[in-house]
Parts: C-alpha cells; structure tokens; sequence
C-alpha cells in the first residue's frame, strides 16, 4: 500500500494531466508531496484574508516557501510570484507573508494576508513549499463577495433613560438573508428582551436590521456589532453616562473652579 502510493506521487510530479483540456503539462522532476483538495476562503469587499499555508504541515523545516497567484489558464499561464521567503515579489503593497509561530513542536506559519480585499484579488492562490529536492504545494481559492456593511450611528455617547438606536445594512448583489443576521455586544450574542429589540427586513440588494434600546443603562455601555454569522461585520460604540457620572464630573468642574478662583486671589493679594 506505502510503495503504491509513492509511485503515485512521483508518477504526478513528473507528468500532471489536465482533464479539463485533455493535455499533459511537464513538472520539474522532483518528489513532491501534496495537501489534498482545495480551500475556499470567502471574503467581502474591503475586508482583509489571511490565506493558511497547509503545504508546510508536510514539510515543517522548509528550505524556502513561495505564494503565487494562479491565472484562470494557469495551466498556459505562469503564476505571479507574489512572495519568496519573507520578501515581497509583487508591487502590491496590500500582500504580505505572516511568519509566525505559537509552539516550537508545532510548524510555523506561512500565511498570505491580503488587506483591503478587491474584486481583482479573486483567483486561486498557491503556497509552494521546498526542502532540498522534496516539495509541498497547497492551494486557496479566494472568493471576494461584492457586500459592504454600513452600520449607523458608529460612536453613541447618552444620558441613562435615553433611548439608542442602530442600523445596520448589508448591501450588495448577494443577498445576505435575514435569518443569518444577528447582533452581539462584547462578542456575545444579545438577547432580546422588553428593554431592546432587534428588527430585520430582507430586500433584493440590501438587508437592514435595526437594534433598539429602549431605556439605556450604564450596563448598555460597550461595542456592538452587526454581523451574518459568517464573514462580514461592522462595529459601533455606545457609552451611557449615569447620574453618579454626572454629578461626579460636575463637581470636579466646580472643585477646579474654586481652586482657580483661589489662586488668583493669592496672587493678587501678593502682588
């Protein structure tokens, strides 16, 4: 069974055969090890994507470690070397390599992260990994879903007692369904109650969900955050000042005050 499968892997490094064009593209003859199948990363517009390296699972200690960018044709097409090592092959100065590691039992890194995502940087990403004669190639297939997130007021500062309102919408040709919305706070799930509510409508290009509290407290005070369970998400602030807060803040104004008043009456009784 082990001898069946090297053969099998070798017989690949030297000849791949490409089904969808019926043709055979020579490889450079190499052992070469594989990850099987194929991540698909799906991000929105404007987010960033941090692309996992799965080859170096194979190769821990690796010589070198290469990120390409791989064409539709890319078995006609030579990929775009984006990274070598840690340095940067391509001019695009939203790519760069994640090197980094949590446990010296455990590989390190070899991330490609991509900030501010567009619609061009959709394609199929390759992270090629080599020791001496022996290599490793993995694959992500980058989806970039074309959806913003608009979350309205971002910063909210209220006197305790006053109502808080957010909105937030999802926009875009996919339609993001409203069962999948939801709103956290400290990254926990809300749980509505008769102080909030939380409302969502579904329309073809925009879904909207509006949270509502009615009376806010000091409690309320946190970051909230609209999201689809998935991979987009937008971020607002609310503070709630109490009366405590208040009549705190207004006596340390009239403390400074007198201590002022003071002052001056020092200097002008000493001049």
């Amino acid at each position: 069974m082990f001898e069946s499968s090297v053969l099998v892997c070798q017989t690949y490094q030297q000849k791949r055969y490409n089904r969808n064009r019926d043709q055979i593209v020579n490889q450079p003859s190499s052992f070469e090890l594989n990850s099987s199948g194929e991540d698909v990363l799906s991000i929105a517009h404007e987010q960033s994507a941090m692309l996992p390296c799965k080859a170096i699972l194979l190769i821990p200690e690796p010589e070198r470690v290469m990120w390409y960018k791989l064409n539709s044709d890319h078995y006609q097409t030579a990929p775009t070397t984006l990274t070598v090592g840690k340095h940067l092959i391509t001019k695009d100065s939203r790519i760069s390599v994640f090197h980094y590691t949590f446990d010296p039992v455990i590989p390190a890194r070899w991330d490609l992260y991509i900030s501010k995502v567009k619609q061009t940087d959709q394609s199929l990403y390759q992270c090629h990994v080599i020791l001496n004669s022996i290599s490793s190639r993995s694959n992500v297939r980058l989806i970039v879903e074309d959806i913003t997130v608009n979350i309205q007021p971002s910063d909210v500062i209220v006197e305790a007692g006053q109502s808080t309102q957010f909105s937030c919408n999802f926009t875009g040709k996919k339609r993001v369904r409203r069962e999948t919305v939801t709103w956290l706070k400290d990254d926990q799930p809300i749980i509505v109650n008769q102080g909030q509510i939380i409302s969502t409508s579904e329309y073809p290009n925009v879904t909207i969900t509006i949270l509502k509290i009615f009376s806010s407290k000091p409690s309320h005070t946190g970051k909230y955050r609209c999201t689809n369970g998935h991979i987009l998400a937008k971020e607002a602030k609310l503070f709630v000042k109490d009366s405590q807060t208040n009549r705190l803040f207004h006596s340390l104004s009239s403390a400074t005050c007198v201590l002022q008043t003071r002052t001056v009456q020092q200097f002008l009784a000493n001049k």
